[in-house]
């Protein structure tokens, strides 16, 4: 009885060491792979926001320019908000607000309007003290970036743009990465167990014969 325990109780640790190897393996594997999915997603926004918001920023000056140019008496609001209807469509960003330089809405592409705290800060920033050296500001959260610009018309800030660019697409590529990897880890954990029982099987053998051989030799055997 004390020899099957005692066989038992080795087979079971062998057997947890293998797993536990498994396991910090399978962990390794999985930290790799979500840290080169976040280098790629980082470099990909990083140039998305660029690009998107220096674009429109361009685009919608030259509306305003146009604008004031050929019709100084009309509203612009409308031909911007046609300009950033376009420029969502064509994927430059995901949402866009025109901000007046006390910080409210003139035009608004969001569903549901959805005022940020920084909003009055940085309207009232680029209207105030607007310079060539800063013509934007970034604001990063968890869920988006928020770009703000200032539209610039003769050498002066006339509204601001705040450009928002949403963040959902690491959130999907964490998934992509944690799914296949538990299922792998899984996998390997239970193939691992069942190569150390026969692991452990053939190597306690030896052992347990060794073991009888003993105590037979004890015994006068």
């Amino acid at each position: 009885m004390l020899s099957f325990l005692l066989e038992m109780t080795l087979r079971l640790r062998i057997i947890t060491l293998v797993a536990l190897f498994a396991v910090f393996l399978i962990a390794g594997f999985a930290v790799i792979q979500v840290w080169n999915q976040l280098q790629t997603l980082n470099t990909h926004n990083t140039y998305r926001v660029r690009l998107g918001f220096n674009a429109a920023k361009t685009s919608l000056d030259y509306t305003l320019a146009v604008q004031r140019a050929q019709h100084p008496d009309q509203d612009p609001v409308p031909k911007l908000k046609a300009e950033m209807e376009r420029l969502q469509k064509a994927g430059l960003f995901d949402t866009a607000v025109l901000l007046k330089s006390d910080g409210s809405s003139a035009a608004s592409l969001e569903r549901v309007p959805n005022p940020e705290a920084e909003d009055q800060r940085w309207a009232t920033f680029f209207a105030e003290h607007y310079s060539p050296e800063k013509t934007s500001h970034l604001q990063v959260t968890r869920q988006a970036v928020y770009a703000y610009v200032p539209l610039v018309a003769e050498g002066k800030p006339v509204y601001t743009a705040r450009f928002t660019f949403g963040l959902a697409n690491i959130g999907k590529a964490m998934g992509d990465v944690y799914g296949p990897a538990l299922v792998m880890g899984l996998v390997v954990i239970a193939l691992a167990s069942l190569l150390a029982w026969f692991l452990a099987k053939a190597i306690l053998k030896p052992i347990g014969e060794l073991n009888s051989a003993t105590q037979d030799v004890a015994a006068g055997n």
